[in-house]
């Protein structure tokens, strides 16, 4: 899937042109997070990435998904959609915590490209030997605190089946309002993994060895990547918004020596449209 340069630029410079006449309505000073009531959001685009964590090839899929949410006064948001079953219990401008419920779409050992759910599960004909890693419910807790203008954030990640690892993942998140309109943040992060998550997608075991040909290899608890977000979003008028998200990768400790990582560094990109409503 690719992008046609002259559609593409017509596009943008649509979108820079019409901000500037956006009508100046919306939630009061202050707000944070989706208005009362119910609300969502439609988006579609493309996303390229690496084929799995270590992957040197990469591949271009559809983006396709959707959000509804429901928000009370006194018990939060509660949102189902693309991104799984989230209830934001506390959300203002200073703290904002929930609880979630999404999907580890596991890897797969072979080079099939069937789309599933959750888009192309990761994975190639290279990991031929290593098994399949199944798919399984993630449960998480995530929260944020704003200090000084900056973000800091966390979230913890629990898979109930398959691997049954967990991931923390600790961050910043810097917004940098460009405009009324548009907003760049910047994102930088950490994310340690327990030893059994470590094991399931960057360990070998000796059987996992003899079928596939990789050294043994044992993956223990600690650091597993870090990385750095770019996140563009401009609304093009009161219900449209282009979102341009671009993120570098660098695996550590464990996860980067895995005889199974052919590249350290890694980067991806997403480019959606998003159209947004209020029932």
């Amino acid at each position: 899937m690719s992008f046609h340069r002259g559609h593409l630029s017509a596009f943008v410079l649509l979108a820079l042109s019409s901000t500037h006449s956006l009508a100046q309505d919306g939630p009061p000073p202050g707000w944070v997070g989706p208005p009362p009531g119910w609300s969502g959001g439609l988006l579609m685009g493309a996303a390229h990435a690496p084929e799995f964590e270590g992957s040197r090839r990469s591949r271009t899929q559809p983006v396709l998904g959707g959000e509804i949410t429901y928000r009370s006064a006194r018990l939060g948001s509660v949102a189902m959609g693309s991104r799984g079953l989230q209830w934001t219990v506390v959300q203002s401008p200073e703290l904002s915590a929930g609880v979630g419920l999404a999907t580890d779409p596991g890897r797969v050992d072979n080079g099939d490209r069937k789309l599933s759910a959750t888009g192309y599960r990761p994975g190639n004909e290279t990991l031929r030997g290593l098994g399949e890693i199944s798919a399984t419910p993630v449960l998480s807790a995530f929260g944020s605190y704003v200090l000084a203008g900056v973000s800091l954030t966390s979230a913890v990640r629990r898979a109930t089946g398959s691997h049954e690892g967990s991931q923390l993942d600790l961050g910043l998140r810097l917004p940098w309002k460009i405009d009324a309109h548009t907003t760049l943040s910047i994102a930088p992060s950490v994310t340690w993994a327990d030893e059994r998550s470590a094991q399931a997608f960057f360990g070998v075991t000796p059987a996992q060895s003899a079928a596939s040909g990789y050294s043994v290899f044992d993956a223990g608890a600690g650091l597993k990547s870090s990385q750095l977000v770019l996140d563009f979003d401009m609304a093009l008028s009161r219900y449209w918004y282009i979102n341009a998200v671009l993120q570098a990768k660098r695996l550590q400790g464990d996860a980067a020596d895995s005889p199974i990582v052919q590249k350290t560094r890694q980067t991806s990109g997403m480019l959606v449209v998003r159209y947004q409503f209020q029932l």
